[in-house]
């Protein structure tokens, strides 16, 4: 659930809040965290004051308290405690009827979406979330890429009937079963599949029925991990005891083989991978998912890429996982990027000009009560001058960062009415007051976004969205100035065809981007919107010839000037361009053939 919905909530409910206290009284309050989608948020808003107004007509304090709410198997889930405080002012009717109308409204929302708050329903296709049937359709078409399975991830429950579960109150399971939830990417779905056939196979050849569950499939530094328990049946067979124990073990070394077959298959498409440590988080990848992963962190995350490049200049900005060159963790904003790197440069000069190896260790690099703050020690002794000198360059960069805004770099001044204290300057301040922070800090494409806004309803403001209470969300274009005509063509034919129909655009752009040197247009149809009109397949598939014709046509035009070009894969990235901007990219001299 978004931000502003949660501090919604926080703010008039005080049940709502998680408390903590960061220093010597100064304790600090923050709104719960709420996993699961802005459809259910009348729900829990409705729920919350029931709570309240029940405890108002008792005349006593709340003492519920909510660590966490959200979506899980059977629908809305809450975890909650209750204080000893008000035990003996009458609490404990309050609370049997406070946790009544928990279990109400989490039966209500088993029948509601809860990412558009439309009704739906618990969707086994999808892990069991409450969907209606237009979320699930565009989740499926997210999900669905390769060979199919996406679409049905019950594949393994199929196949393998110890891959499923079932709800708690079914023990004999004779109800509804789920497919086993997979928390790593889609990558190493083969290998689980794999080697779920071989776990089979080793208690098929035993002639037993596989006894064993899953209890986690996931993603853990870089690998994949499976954890495995008995569910139970064969206990108290003593005559099977040593079949058992042999097909077990058996088991559990097939489960450890792919454990490590995994380090070399990239956990994004599945082709041959390596370990990528450089990333902020380790993950085995190729080379493609890596670069575009690499991609991404720099366009979205300028303080990841400024350890990346701590870590290729100063061997003390490497964490101690040296092995996989991990950099130093930076957790600030953009704005402080220039301190940082001053220091860094200032501190290998100290150690360059004394004549030996640097001794420091960066541990994080990371803001903290509105300033800048590092974590980091020495290894080396008898150097305590030098020492001093490079801790008072470490606390002068902190001191700075004081009256430098976090975001922008401008000066500012420190924030303590945000949820999160920051320094800021007056323009960031306002903005994120207001809520209305911009997600990313390029704004070249703005002018030509708003053109494209005010000309075409699909780029304007999502209906659903707004119909969902979920606010606003313009398209962002994230690619360069020489695909604007195309994209001008393109969006004018869409709006001639349907206006020649007489029928209002049914189609929502929500993504368009460069990607592997070619534009990518991503969207989806409001199914809703012209319902029952003749011919409105055809319409749709020749909608989608035109945007699949415009990200074709964008490899053959220049990305940066619109000339005619062709695609240049020997870049870091591949890119569409002309004979003029691939001379200026690269540097080189093209000859003329």
């Amino acid at each position: 659930m978004r931000i502003e919905l949660e501090n919604a909530l926080a703010n008039k409910f005080p049940f709502m809040r998680v408390e903590r206290v960061w220093a010597k009284d100064e304790p600090r309050w923050y709104p719960v965290y709420t996993a699961c989608g802005d459809g259910w948020y009348p729900l829990i808003r409705d729920m919350c004051r029931e709570i309240r107004d029940l405890y108002a007509s008792r005349g006593v304090a709340p003492d519920l308290r909510v660590t966490r709410i959200g979506s899980d198997r059977r629908g809305l889930g809450c975890t909650v405690y209750f204080t000893p405080a008000v035990l003996e002012e009458g609490a404990p009717s309050c609370r049997r009827q406070a946790m009544e109308i928990l279990e109400r409204y989490a039966r209500i929302a088993a029948g509601v979406c809860e990412r558009c708050g439309r009704p739906g329903e618990p969707r086994e296709e999808l892990y069991g979330s409450v969907l209606c049937d237009g979320c699930s359709e565009r989740k499926l078409k997210q999900a669905g890429k390769k060979d199919g399975w996406q679409m049905a991830p019950d594949r393994l429950g199929t196949d393998f009937p110890f891959f499923r579960y079932y709800k708690e109150d079914d023990p004999d399971k004779t109800g509804r079963w789920y497919a086993f939830p997979r928390f790593c990417d889609d990558g190493w779905y083969y290998l689980i599949y794999d080697m779920a056939r071989e776990i089979d196979a080793v208690y098929r050849e035993a002639g037993l029925e596989v006894d064993l569950e899953p209890d986690t499939v996931r993603e853990k530094y870089g690998l994949l991990q499976v954890d495995m328990f008995s569910d139970g049946r064969y206990d108290g067979a003593a005559e099977l005891r040593d079949t058992l124990k042999a097909a077990r073990r058996k088991a559990y070394k097939t489960i450890a083989r792919y454990e490590d077959m995994s380090e070399h298959v990239c956990e994004v498409c599945g082709a041959p991978g390596e370990y990528r440590g450089d990333l902020g988080w380790i993950h085995s990848l190729c080379d493609r998912c890596y670069q575009k992963r690499l991609k991404g962190l720099e366009d979205a995350d300028p303080a990841g890429k400024l350890a990346r490049e701590l870590a290729d200049r100063y061997p003390f900005a490497v964490n101690e996982a040296r092995q996989y060159h991990w950099p130093v963790s930076v957790g600030c904003g953009p704005g402080w990027c220039g301190i940082i790197r001053g220091m860094c440069r200032d501190i290998a000069e100290l150690y360059g000009a004394a004549g030996v190896e640097p001794d420091l260790r960066l541990r994080h690099i990371k803001q903290r009560y509105g300033a800048l703050r590092l974590e980091y020690g020495f290894s080396g002794e008898g150097r305590e001058s030098l020492h001093q000198a490079v801790e008072e360059r470490i606390r002068r960069a902190e001191r700075a960062s004081e009256h430098i805004c976090e975001e922008c770099g401008a000066p500012g001044g420190l924030r303590e009415d945000l949820p999160l204290v920051q320094t800021l300057c007056d323009g960031c301040h306002e903005l994120k007051k207001a809520g209305t922070f911009p997600s990313r800090r390029n704004f070249e494409d703005k002018a030509f976004e708003d053109e494209l806004e005010k000309k075409y309803p699909f780029f304007s403001a999502d209906e659903e969205r707004a119909r969902a209470g979920r606010g606003t969300r313009r398209v962002f274009i994230n690619c360069r100035s020489g695909w604007r005509d195309l994209i001008r063509e393109s969006c004018q034919e869409v709006a001639e065809l349907y206006a020649a129909e007489g029928l209002e655009t049914d189609c929502w752009i929500t993504d368009m981007r460069e990607e592997d040197g070619a534009l990518k247009i991503k969207g989806y149809w409001d199914l809703e919107k012209n319902s029952g009109a003749a011919g409105l397949e055809d319409i749709h598939k020749k909608t989608e010839e035109i945007l699949s014709r415009c990200q074709r046509r964008s490899r053959e035009i220049c990305e940066y000037c619109g000339e005619p070009g062709r695609l240049r894969e020997d870049l870091p990235r591949p890119r569409t361009l002309c004979d003029s901007c691939y001379e200026k990219e690269t540097g080189a001299t093209l000859l003329s053939n």
